[in-house]
């Protein structure tokens, strides 16, 4: 079997993979960036800041990884040639939201552990 037949053959399974991972990733992204903002309010501030970054690198970027991974290899499967110009512009623009994001909660989070 060729390489490109195998790839379209699994091209579905790595686009459910693909939202479901982005949508593991945005309930975890929510999480953090909530404990971050409470952490400014608490007594021990600082190991509640420390919990979130840890939940972030935990849980957070590996989902984040394999959604964009699974994304990737659905849109290779399929095909780019075959998609719409509109739909890959925005399915890039997803993802480039979501990294950004993941950056900016990233930043609070370790704001928040170290107290400032």
């Amino acid at each position: 079997m060729d390489w490109t037949t195998y790839a379209m053959r699994v091209a579905p399974l790595m686009g459910a993979l693909a939202i479901v991972a982005g949508g593991l990733c945005a309930g975890t992204l929510a999480s953090v960036s909530w404990i971050a903002h409470r952490a400014r309010w608490m007594a021990d501030g600082p190991e509640i800041g420390r919990l979130a970054l840890e939940l972030f690198y935990r849980r957070t970027l590996p989902f984040l990884f394999l959604g964009l991974a699974g994304g990737t290899a659905c849109l290779y499967g399929v095909g780019l040639r075959s998609l719409q110009t509109s739909t890959s512009v925005g399915v890039s623009a997803a993802a480039g939201l979501l990294v950004m994001l993941v950056i900016v909660v990233a930043w609070r989070a370790r704001k928040a552990s170290t107290g400032v």
